[in-house]
């Protein structure tokens, strides 16, 4: 299973990413400064693909809630009702000519999407 919003590839690997002043997302390091990343420093972005997956311990706790308040039946439709996790893994160009390659959570997809768009 992808680490969520981390830098896996390229220059600024292994950074985690955060969301920080009014939904500006960055990369981030103790000790380092923080690269922005919005409309200003990003030449081009391409999305790479997406990664669709369910927690185990989700369809676990869902099962198990269903099963106490409506036995058997509960339990099928708690396990089928468990939440998709997806993991996006975008490609970014910054304007120095630095690339990286970053794998983001939905919430952040939606943000850096709207940032990115000109």
């Amino acid at each position: 299973m992808a680490k969520k919003n981390r830098v896996v590839a390229g220059d600024y690997a292994g950074r985690k990413i955060k969301i920080k002043f009014y939904h500006r997302i960055c990369f981030c390091r103790a000790f380092h400064d923080p690269v922005f990343v919005d409309e200003t420093t990003v030449k081009s972005y391409t999305i790479m693909g997406q990664e669709t997956s369910k927690s185990i311990m989700d369809i676990l706790c869902r099962g198990l809630i269903g099963k106490i308040l409506f036995g058997p039946i509960g339990l099928l439709i708690g396990c089928l009702t468990s939440k998709n996790r997806v993991i996006t893994t975008i490609s970014l160009e910054f304007n120095n000519g630095d690339r990286s390659m970053i794998e983001v959570d939905k919430k952040i997809y939606k943000i850096l999407t709207r940032k990115l768009y000109r």
